[in-house]
């Protein structure tokens, strides 16, 4: 299949104008697209919408303390037991979630962790929804970080990129920050979810930007990373790879893209310094 006309059609500002009910046939007509590359070289600074309210993660709130389970959605839910192959219960857990969004979550964590120390980064409106939920429910042990410097103050054990490393407009500033503050003397975790990863054709790419589609009429951009440069920022660093494995929560169309690379993945990929299971 040919996918020159549809990758163009789908870089138009008139695309914004046809109905969800075509586009939606249009992707199904070429195996469901989700990404459409770009000749843009980096991400618009604006770019990321936001969708979060506290009715919806009081819902969650409710539905954790019924039910003792999280039903919010993530790009990792093997997550939490994760983490409790690696930690004991009684292991004081500095945990960073940049790009975290939904409040039971941690309610989860803290559930299996009592000396759990979580602390959030996102955009500035979820931030807002998520402190007014911590002083509604009087949550302890749950920091939310709104300056990125403040991210100093503390070294983590592990820390948690869920499929949002990709939306970061400089995301080697993030990269390079989270190796500092990650702790190597308990393991220094450092986790990402839902990564789009290629092989390069011609040792030239490092990334690509591309815009994603199953969202329209929201538009927004996003990277895929070259595999081993995204990975050396971490190799250089003296950070082994625990796992990698091919991410099952989403199923990507990389057709559109052969003309640029090769062995596309959407993979979860677990870094860590001085690897320590247990404590």
């Amino acid at each position: 299949m040919d996918y020159s006309f549809i990758n163009n059609f789908f870089l138009t500002n008139f695309i914004k104008l046809i109905p969800k009910s075509i586009i939606k046939k249009i992707r199904k007509r070429y195996n469901l697209i989700t990404f459409i590359p770009t000749k843009l070289d980096y991400l618009p600074k604006e770019n990321y919408p936001v969708n979060h309210n506290v009715a919806q993660q009081e819902k969650y709130i409710k539905n954790f303390y019924n039910l003792k389970r999280r039903t919010s959605q993530m790009t990792c839910p093997y997550l939490t037991q994760l983490l409790i192959t690696i930690y004991e219960e009684n292991f004081k857990l500095r945990f960073l979630d940049i790009g975290g969004e939904n409040i039971d979550f941690f309610l989860e964590l803290k559930s299996k962790f009592k000396n759990l120390q979580y602390y959030i980064y996102n955009q500035k409106k979820i931030l807002e929804n998520l402190e007014e939920l911590k002083k509604k429910y009087f949550l302890e042990d749950f920091y939310i970080i709104s300056d990125l410097k403040n991210i100093y103050n503390n070294k983590f054990e592990f820390i948690n990129l869920g499929s949002c490393i990709q939306y970061f407009h400089i995301f080697d500033k993030i990269i390079n920050l989270i190796i500092k503050v990650s702790n190597g003397g308990s393991g220094g975790h450092i986790f990402f979810s839902g990564l789009n990863v290629f092989t390069s054709n011609n040792n030239k790419n490092n990334f690509f930007v591309v815009k994603q589609i199953n969202f329209l009429p929201k538009t927004f951009y996003c990277y895929f990373f070259e595999k081993d440069f995204f990975f050396n920022f971490f190799k250089k660093k003296n950070y082994e790879i625990l796992f990698e494995k091919i991410n099952l929560t989403d199923k990507i169309n990389y057709d559109n893209f052969k003309q640029l690379a090769k062995d596309f993945r959407y993979i979860d990929v677990l870094f860590v310094n001085k690897p320590k299971i247990r404590n």
